[in-house]
């Protein structure tokens, strides 16, 4: 199973690793695991990621270049 960092999803969609953060309290984006119990690193299964796109729109952002605004319009909750 091939999966992300924090940091490569926020960069993917031109986010903050802040804003990331900030949806999985409130139970939004993609569903996300930690590799290593409480405290752990945040992963994101790509395959995962690619159907929360697809089911929201999100165009992901091409290198260099920030989407910031797209992924806050489309940002549904997520259904875990």
């Amino acid at each position: 199973m091939k999966v992300l960092t924090t940091d490569e999803l926020a960069e993917r969609w031109g986010l903050t690793n802040g804003t990331l953060r900030n949806w999985r309290v409130t139970g939004r984006g993609p569903s996300w695991f930690k590799v290593v119990g409480r405290g752990g690193p945040v992963r994101y299964a790509l395959e995962e990621v690619v159907k929360w796109e697809m089911q929201y729109g999100l165009v992901t952002a091409p290198r260099g270049r920030s989407r910031r605004g797209s992924a806050r319009k489309t940002a549904k909750p997520s259904a875990r």
